[in-house]
């Protein structure tokens, strides 16, 4: 059915498409009226395209036209000489802008190697010639009609570079160890940039040199300040003596003999590639020759100048030096100190142009003097802290009167194990022994690292004087010796000497107040104190100082000492008249008398009841406390306190009775009587009183000062001869009972061991 539809392109008359059906011709006529429009739209364009071509062809016309009437030969006389004048100004810019290239590429490369001579720490010189070079180009730049505009860049950057270049002349200067090529190579970089003289530069080195010297205690780490700016200030006084010489106006004259430009070292730089430039350089950069202005200088002059600066630069050393002894710590550092800056200027005393060697030697001596003695006092005086501890130990110890100290062979401290080895045994051996307390023991200790510490000084002071500095003295070109046993002289005997008494003085003065105060203190504490404490701590003091100062007086110390013994004695027989026993202690045996008459030959069981108990009563304050001195104290004070009539009491009982029983009417019971300070009673047989004289004549045995001239006799005018009379004894008896009385002690003395002579 579709393909009979008729077709545009088969159409031969209109009839045709109308045969077919009517859906058919209307597609048709769709199709036709498409192609209508379509062939209208391309004629439209056809015509717009003509209408152009037409104007196109117009403008043509009217140019050529214009062309036509222009081209004449007036015209073209006009074109030709106007052409000739722009080609003459190109040529003519184009030079100028060929030379100023050339001159900024000049300059970058002289900026550039000299950057890097910098980094690289090469010749410096070499570098300021390079930057003068660099300076004279950017200044005919700028004098230039037309300036580039890097010119201002270009300033900033070689100002930059000239203020490293200065840093580095700056740093070479300040070098201990620069050698004097590199000094001389820094001094020509500084001249070149600065355009200073000869005098400037050795005026700024020295500056620089003297600020080094006066900050060298603070850029040094550790306290050798003073022996490195010694150092540097003698090798600025050789150096600045070499610098005034001629190598450095020589130097100075290389670089006035030719123009910077035809310095051979500047044409051997790689990369600067002056022959390339050479014709693009101006007049001024090619033919600059610096010129350093030197100052000839006489040898007064020379002289003066070295003086001056070594004696202002010392001045400065010895300010560090002063600073640096008042932070030492310690003698041993102050003395390491004297023999560094000693061993650095004695070998080169006389070589250095210093303002005068013998005053150097003396000021520095002087110093270290003081410095020394200083810290040796200093040290002395520490034995303050040790003092300061005893008064808080005297003060805590206050209201502490019960004895403390433990049996030396105690049952459970003698079978302890020794599973860890014996050093804990030892330790509790020794504590038993000494009875020190903890406290006492820390006191001490630090006296005794005190007396160690000036046993140390006194030995390292006597080295001093086994050091023989004449074999580091540097000899005199004329071999004058004089000067050099002065040296040896000053430094081997007297500065050792002086240190010697200055430590004498110090520790007699500090072992003086010691003694003041320490023995006002513990006599102002006795009675409140316990006594054995201070007795330890006073033994403990006296000897460790006595041994190692023998010279020293220490009788106000020891001054103290019978007191405490005397106080020490009064808490024992305290603690004697507290102690109660059972009744019938006092009784004894008429039988066992002998002679005829009978007379008793042992005392009676409360007698030695006493002296058993006053000796356990001994060792229960410690065993290390009973000296010679304090044990006769104890006897004197019991032997007065008898006689005095003060009865010792065991409870309610008088030791000194034979055991006669008094019937008390108010409590019913027996007690003994005082039968020493009380009147007989009426019933007293002489047996009894024999039997209780014996007791005293065996406890005067015991007792009784060895230094009492007469057994009869005390110093308080009661004597035996009393008692002998009170108790109705005869001359005859009396003797006989004295002679067994001390027979027996001598038999039985060992039975008291602190009691026995």
């Amino acid at each position: 059915m579709a393909s009979n539809e008729p077709e545009a392109q088969t159409l031969r008359s209109w009839q045709d498409a109308f045969r077919g059906p009517v859906i058919g011709s209307r597609r048709l006529e769709q199709q036709l009226r498409g192609d209508v429009s379509a062939n209208k739209d391309r004629l439209r364009t056809l015509v717009g395209q003509i209408v152009q071509m037409h104007e196109h062809i117009q403008d043509a016309e009217s140019r050529l036209g214009r062309v036509g009437q222009n081209c004449n030969t007036r015209a073209i006389d006009a074109a030709k000489l106007q052409l000739a004048q722009t080609q003459d100004a190109s040529v003519q810019q184009n030079q100028e802008d060929r030379v100023q290239a050339g001159q900024l590429a000049l300059l970058e490369r002289c900026k550039s190697i000299a950057s890097k001579l910098l980094k690289r720490r090469e010749s410096l010189s070499l570098a300021a010639r390079l930057l003068t070079i660099s300076r004279l180009i950017h200044k005919t730049l700028s004098q230039s009609n037309s300036q580039p505009p890097v010119l201002e860049s270009l300033r900033s950057r070689i100002a930059t570079l000239r203020r490293h270049l200065l840093d580095r002349v700056d740093q070479q200067f300040m070098l201990n160890d620069a050698s004097l090529g590199q000094l001389i190579d820094a001094m020509c970089a500084f001249c070149l940039v600065t355009n200073s003289s000869s005098m400037d530069v050795l005026s700024h080195f020295q500056k620089l040199r003297l600020e080094k010297i006066r900050h060298q205690g603070i850029s040094s780490k550790s306290s050798s300040g003073s022996r490195s700016a010694l150092r540097l200030w003698i090798e600025t006084l050789r150096t600045s003596k070499d610098l005034t010489g001629r190598q450095l106006s020589d130097s100075f004259n290389n670089l006035r003999k030719r123009p910077i430009i035809e310095d051979p070292e500047i044409l051997r730089l790689e990369g600067l590639n002056l022959s390339v430039f050479h014709r693009w350089m101006s007049p001024e950069v090619r033919n600059f020759t610096p010129w350093v202005k030197i100052v000839s200088l006489s040898a007064e002059e020379k002289k003066k100048i070295l003086e001056d600066w070594s004696l202002h630069a010392f001045e400065e050393l010895l300010k560090l030096l002063q600073h640096e002894l008042n932070a030492s710590d310690g003698v041993e550092n102050v003395l390491a100190l004297r023999n560094d800056l000693l061993n650095t200027w004695l070998p080169v005393w006389s070589s250095t142009p210093s303002h005068s060697a013998s005053k150097v030697l003396l000021d520095l001596r002087n110093i270290l003097n003081k410095g020394l003695t200083s810290h040796l006092r200093r040290q002395i005086a520490t034995l303050e802290v040790v003092e300061r501890r005893i008064l808080s130990a005297l003060e805590i110890h206050d209201g502490s009167t019960s004895p403390t100290s433990k049996l030396l062979w105690e049952n459970k401290f003698a079978r302890s194990p020794l599973n860890d080895g014996a050093d804990a045994f030892a330790r509790e051996l020794i504590q038993r022994h000494t009875g020190q307390s903890a406290q006492t023991k820390e006191i001490l200790e630090d006296l005794r690292r005190w007396v160690d510490l000036v046993r140390g000084n006194y030995a390292t002071l006597e080295t001093l004087k086994q050091t023989k500095w004449i074999d580091t003295v540097e000899e005199e070109d004329d071999d004058d010796e004089t000067l050099i046993q002065d040296f040896e002289t000053q430094l081997q005997q007297d500065d050792p000497q002086i240190f010697m008494q200055a430590l004498n003085s110090g520790i007699e003065q500090a072992l003086v107040q010691f003694q003041s105060k320490v023995s006002e203190d513990m006599q102002s504490r006795i009675r409140l104190s316990q006594p054995t404490n201070i007795l330890r701590l006073l033994r403990g003091i006296c000897d460790l100082l006595g041994p190692v100062f023998p010279e020293a007086d220490l009788k106000r110390l020891r001054s103290v000492i019978p007191r405490i013994h005397k106080q020490l004695a009064n808490h024992v027989l305290n603690d004697i008249k507290s102690l109660k026993f059972r009744q019938g202690q006092n009784s004894f045996k008429q039988s066992l008398w002998d002679d005829d008459p009978p007379l008793p030959v042992i005392p009676s069981p409360s007698t030695v009841l006493l002296l058993r108990q006053l000796v356990k009563c001994m060792g229960q304050y410690g065993q290390d406390l009973w000296s010679t001195s304090a044990v006769e104290t104890l006897k004197e004070e019991a032997w007065a306190s008898i006689l005095e009539g003060d009865p010792l009491r065991l409870g309610s009982a008088d030791l000194l009775t034979n055991g006669v029983h008094e019937k008390n009417e108010h409590s019913g019971g027996h007690e003994l009587t005082n039968g020493i300070s009380a009147t007989r009673q009426n019933n007293t047989t002489n047996v009894q009183n024999l039997q209780e004289f014996f007791d005293l004549l065996y406890l005067e045995a015991a007792l009784a000062p060895r230094n009492t001239s007469s057994a009869h006799n005390s110093k308080d005018g009661n004597s035996l001869a009393k008692w002998q009379t009170r108790l109705l004894i005869d001359d005859e008896s009396s003797a006989k009972l004295e002679e067994k009385a001390t027979a027996y002690w001598k038999r039985t003395n060992l039975l008291f061991g602190y009691l026995s002579p």
